[in-house]
């Protein structure tokens, strides 16, 4: 289950024996709140989040976002191969202005410390969340994308009457290296 706070569109990925902990944990943040806009509870899905941009009813371009990450190198703490990245990063308008700030908060999920000194090549996922504001990055793989996966965001789009433009999610349950129509895509 994913518990999705809609005002901060926090999302919490819990089990049967956390729920009752990551619910309080959710109404409190949705309390604070200017909007209050609740809560949405939803089943998880372990997919590949794309994000199609459709404009007049067709798309064009297509991102998958992937969560924070880092790659040891075997000399450079967390903290400092997240510097690194987000020096980097400072570059793009947009991944500027939605870092966060790197703390221990932010790396927690993960279980290590800002501290640790990871292994050269290992790949450590910090943060599930690919939200931007969480530190998860875009890519763009509009090139990829089979066609079956444009028409269906495409059509999405077109069934809101008057929609000129839109962001359409699709969670798709596919490889990362092939991006093909699965049987069964959300949108």
């Amino acid at each position: 289950v994913g518990l999705i706070d809609m005002s901060f569109m926090a999302t919490f990925r819990v089990t049967g024996g956390d729920f009752p902990a990551s619910w309080n944990k959710a109404r409190r943040a949705n309390r604070r709140s200017p909007t209050g806009n609740g809560v949405l509870v939803e089943e998880f899905r372990d997919a590949l989040c794309l994000r199609f941009f459709v404009v007049g009813g067709q798309v064009r371009g297509v991102t998958v976002r992937v969560p924070l990450f880092v790659v040891g190198d075997d000399s450079s703490t967390v903290q400092q191969l997240l510097k690194e990245s987000f020096a980097h990063q400072q570059r793009h308008v947009l991944l500027r202005t939605t870092r966060p700030r790197i703390s221990e908060q932010l790396v927690a999920p993960s279980g290590l410390s800002l501290e640790d000194v990871p292994a050269s090549g290992t790949l450590h996922i910090l943060n599930e969340n690919p939200n931007l504001l969480h530190g998860g990055l875009p890519y763009d793989v509009t090139a990829q994308v089979a066609p079956a996966l444009n028409d269906l965001a495409s059509e999405a789009a077109l069934s809101i009457p008057g929609l000129g433009a839109a962001g359409i999610d699709v969670l798709t349950p596919v490889s990362y290296t092939h991006l093909t129509l699965p049987t069964t895509p959300y949108v």
